[in-house]
């Protein structure tokens, strides 16, 4: 690829809607509800998703995906196996699902043998109200010894920063990187406490994040990237649930025309050329998978085999630690 990274990070969303969870908090939590907890949410979904592999394995660039639900991957025999079907395909390099670990051990076995476990990394969100945490470090443990890249990640509520400092050092006992992410008050459950509700009840919250750089980039995304430097477009897409492309999933929303459709025959998005261009959204960037692409970010530190896991460039990938002087 002339003048293009040399590996392109694609997010794409399906609707898949069934999950075990109940999440008070939870983006997709009304979502399912109208789905009246389906599987996936019409009946062209499921072809749909199929198709939109197919179309990711044709692409003429190394992928780094993130292939997320509207529910729960492990509880989908239909999507573990797309997913393990992908990463075989030659210009994968890897699937990443974000899960929230409680899946059974059993059933994460046979999905390694059905995938090259090689290119599979888990992105685990711990939901204290749901689950107990030593079932979900002990699921963690198990992928990462079959061969997975596994984080282990959390979001930070005003009531529960105990649970994931417990959560941190559980893991690191157990050598598995850990990340968090300032929770949002979505179905508004922490009313009065606007948008990041943590952060209008705790002065300790950004302490948590590895690196005050990446919590930087998260409160200037939150306030609104427009004019920021980022690389969506270059090396960064993403792919709604339809199967509309676009440079990052803020564009999806904003009056603006896809790139084209994965559902397009022969259709191959055109990256932009240099590598950061200044943002046009005027509206706030709320996720990680796209503000963590913000030249401010890329600039200082590297990305590991997920799109939500940043480390140090001068840290090894081993390493997983965390900031002690707080962000501002």
């Amino acid at each position: 690829m002339s003048n293009v990274s040399d590996a392109v990070d694609i997010w794409y969303v399906t609707d898949q809607t069934l999950c075990n969870f109940d999440c008070a908090y939870c983006v997709t939590q009304r979502t399912r509800r109208r789905a009246e907890q389906r599987m996936w949410e019409s009946d062209e979904s499921a072809e749909r998703f199929r198709a939109i592999l197919g179309w990711l394995a044709t692409l003429p660039w190394q992928l780094r995906v993130r292939l997320q639900t509207l529910g729960e991957p492990f509880v989908s025999r239909e999507f573990l196996d797309g997913a393990a079907w992908l990463s075989r395909c030659p210009n994968i390099e890897f699937v990443e699902l974000v899960t929230n670990g409680s899946f059974r051990q059993a059933q994460f076995d046979q999905f390694s043998r059905n995938a090259d476990i090689s290119h599979i990394s888990l992105w685990i969100t711990y939901h204290q109200t749901e689950i107990e945490l030593e079932r979900l470090v002990a699921n963690a443990v198990f992928a990462k010894e079959r061969g997975a890249f596994v984080v282990v990640h959390g979001l930070l509520f005003p009531e529960n920063l105990a649970d994931i400092e417990r959560m941190i050092a559980m893991c690191a006992e157990r050598g598995i990187p850990t990340d968090v992410t300032v929770g949002h008050n979505y179905n508004d459950v922490y009313k009065g406490r606007g948008y990041l509700p943590v952060l209008n009840s705790s002065s300790e919250a950004l302490a948590f994040y590895r690196e005050n750089i990446a919590a930087e980039a998260m409160l200037a995304a939150h306030r609104g990237p427009l004019g920021l430097p980022c690389s969506a477009g270059h090396n960064y897409l993403f792919v709604n649930r339809r199967g509309d492309v676009f440079p990052c999933q803020p564009y999806s929303h904003i009056p603006t025309e896809p790139l084209g459709s994965a559902l397009q025959p022969g259709f191959v998005p055109r990256l932009r050329q240099g590598s950061y261009s200044p943002c046009e959204h005027r509206g706030t960037c709320a996720c990680k998978e796209d503000y963590l692409h913000l030249g401010q970010v890329r600039q200082a530190l590297n990305m590991s085999r997920s799109l939500g896991y940043y480390i140090d460039k001068q840290a090894s990938l081993g390493g997983d630690r965390r900031s002690t002087e707080g962000a501002t």
